[in-house]
């Protein structure tokens, strides 16, 4: 499973299990937090909270403000 967001402030990457990359573009802070069972939450801080949830090998869902790719 792999995917990216962009959005005001920040650019993340995720690609694989148990392997992740960071990066943030312009304001903020990228803090990383994973929460069992396949839920990340990405906040970044000085623009946007992002959160991305999925079970199995599904994609995962957006909640939040921003755009998804």
């Amino acid at each position: 499973m792999s995917f990216k967001c962009e959005g005001i402030g920040m650019s993340f990457e995720y690609e694989g299990i148990g392997t992740m990359s960071f990066e943030c573009e312009g304001t903020g802070e990228i803090i990383s937090e994973y929460k069992g069972a396949g839920e990340v939450i990405f906040e970044c801080e000085g623009a946007r909270d992002t959160i991305f949830e999925w079970e199995g090998t599904s994609e995962p869902e957006y909640k939040g403000i921003g755009e998804y790719n």
